[in-house]
């Protein structure tokens, strides 16, 4: 493969893992928000 080609399977390879590791991080923030949420609907329910 000549260096242009591996130069743009890098920058792909770059974007994919961007892209993956954003959408876990807005899992996460999601899942977060959610068992916040949950605690605090309960809290309020046993007060």
């Amino acid at each position: 493969m000549d260096e242009k080609g591996e130069a743009s399977r890098k920058l792909v390879e770059k974007v994919i893992d961007a892209l993956l590791n954003a959408e876990v991080e807005e899992q996460i923030s999601n899942t977060f928000i959610t068992h916040t949420y949950n605690r605090k609907s309960l809290l309020s329910s046993i007060v």
